[in-house]
């Protein structure tokens, strides 16, 4: 029987329901590592923040969540390794990587039996098939959607890797959440996320359920062809407008200072440019914490959501 995860609203509601209480921040930091999978939100414990509870759970000697990857595919797929080496071809990209080069990557003497254990990974819920929003009916695309599974490969493996798993201290996932490197992957990992909750993001916007959703991006062949551009998330809606969303993860309101707001009109420009669309293009911003009001944003954006519209039924 496959099972959906649970949304955002959904894991708050569960974990209230044996007495963890906490603030959409800290469920969206559980959700990042977790995903909304019922049975690693049911290890968490009451009293324990989500910083707490995910050092405690995959950073600690015989964490429950340590070792749980192994275990998972072992028990899913006869041939695990083959499998696990699709997942981490696909996972290098959080933007999709494309059916060929899957196959070519994973060095395999007949691609039909790869795009089998494709199609299998996907029915278990580790990958999703897409076609970038303008391919049509060809170049299929995979990325992965399990959160735990990104979370595994990026953070939880590399340090069962060094030497840093000697050190049985509580302090090591406390001090690497606050690198750089982490901002930077929560970023995307946050982007994924939201296009988990694109019919919150939807309804927040104001737009129809009638349109198209998808992402998109441009890379020059060469330098005289231009800057390349990549749209986060699109709505083609029917009232001949495309919504292109910027996704932003952060503590605080993003603010579009004097850059960010160029780069926003430019890759506006690429858009339209490369699509050769004639409907009007309306930017719309998705940011965790909002976005400041200033003269940027009152001239470029037309909608916008926050982490509050993403737990909204």
């Amino acid at each position: 029987m496959s099972l959906s995860p649970f949304s955002l609203r959904e894991t708050k509601e569960f974990l209230k329901s044996f007495g963890i209480e906490l603030n959409n921040r800290q469920i969206l930091d559980l959700y990042l590592a977790f995903g909304g999978i019922p049975h690693y939100l049911a290890l968490c414990k009451h009293g324990m923040s989500a910083l707490q509870n995910i050092s405690h759970l995959c950073f600690r000697k015989n964490g429950a969540l340590m070792d749980e990857f192994p275990k998972l595919f072992g028990s899913l797929f006869s041939d695990a390794t083959a499998y696990v080496k699709l997942v981490k071809i696909i996972a290098r990209s959080h933007n999709g990587v494309d059916q060929a080069q899957v196959v070519k990557e994973s060095r395999a003497s007949k691609g039909g039996r790869i795009i089998e254990k494709l199609k299998q990974l996907e029915k278990a819920g580790f990958i999703l098939s897409f076609l970038p929003h303008g391919h049509q009916q060809k170049g299929i695309y995979y990325k992965i959607i399990d959160e735990y599974t990104i979370f595994y490969i990026h953070w939880i493996e590399p340090y069962l890797k060094s030497t840093r798993k000697q050190d049985q201290s509580e302090g090591y996932w406390n001090a690497k959440a606050q690198t750089p490197a982490w901002r930077s992957w929560s970023g995307l990992a946050f982007e994924a996320i939201c296009h988990k909750h694109v019919a919150q993001i939807r309804r927040a916007l104001k737009i129809d359920a009638d349109a198209q959703i998808g992402s998109w991006r441009y890379i020059p062949k060469t330098k005289k062809d231009g800057r390349g551009a990549q749209v986060d998330l699109l709505f083609d809606r029917n009232d001949d407008v495309i919504t292109l969303c910027e996704i932003k993860h952060s503590d605080k309101p993003f603010v579009i200072d004097k850059d960010y707001a160029e780069n926003l009109r430019m890759k506006k420009e690429i858009y339209t440019c490369q699509t050769h669309t004639k409907k009007d293009i309306f930017l719309a911003m998705i940011a965790s914490s909002g976005i400041k009001n200033n003269s940027y944003s009152a001239e470029l954006i037309s909608q916008r959501a926050d982490l509050e519209d993403l737990f909204r039924s």
